[in-house]
């Protein structure tokens, strides 16, 4: 695993708009998901994002982001593709849409 996250594009997030995180965070998200998640399973590629902290006690999201915000408890997801060396993202469909400026 190390050489797939050595070779593989590292990106980092910041947000642009509204209050979701704290808007000095920078979220550093490599092959494997985001650096230092607290999530169970947190190296399965995936980073998720939404205003659920748990789940029947397990910790589902990586980054917990405001509910007053309209984030759905699992409102996106982004995950690396080993195979086509890129990083998708895909709305969960329950809440408002996502958004992305690149």
């Amino acid at each position: 695993m190390k050489i797939l996250v050595e070779k593989a594009p590292y990106i980092e997030i910041t947000l642009i708009d509204g209050d979701a995180i704290h808007k000095d965070a920078i979220l550093k998200i490599n092959a494997m998901g985001l650096i230092n998640s607290w999530r169970d399973n947190s190296e399965d590629h995936y980073v998720y994002f939404g205003s659920a902290k748990e789940m029947n006690g397990k910790i589902v999201n990586d980054v917990i982001c405001n509910k007053d915000d309209k984030f759905a408890l699992m409102h996106f997801f982004i995950r690396y593709d080993k195979y086509k060396n890129c990083y998708f993202l895909k709305d969960l469909g329950d809440g408002t849409g996502t958004f992305l400026s690149a």
